[in-house]
């Protein structure tokens, strides 16, 4: 019996993101038979989503989670130092200004 796995990524505002299928990647074309390597699929994705310029939903999840867990890792980091700190703008807003 072959196990089929749905990984649903939820994203802002109450929306998700489901993966491509291999398919989708189009990593099957080339003939490999495994599981689609990271970062191929990360790399698809922001061409299929953006047409290369930003990640797509899934892989910048993935990175977002990762900086902030090393931010979070950090016992000298403000969100560590002070629980109750708010970013004043968005990433988007800083890095307009």
């Amino acid at each position: 019996m072959a196990y089929v796995f749905v990984i649903i990524v939820p994203l802002r505002g109450g929306h998700t993101a489901v993966p491509f299928t291999t398919e989708q990647v189009g990593i099957a074309a080339t003939g490999w038979r495994g599981e689609t390597p990271l970062r191929f699929y990360i790399l698809r994705e922001a061409d299929v989503c953006t047409g290369g310029h930003r990640l797509g939903p899934v892989g910048g999840r993935i990175v977002t989670e990762v900086l902030v867990g090393l931010i979070d890792a950090d016992a000298a980091s403000f969100r560590r130092t002070n629980e109750k700190w708010q970013p004043q703008k968005t990433l988007s807003e800083l890095l307009a200004s």
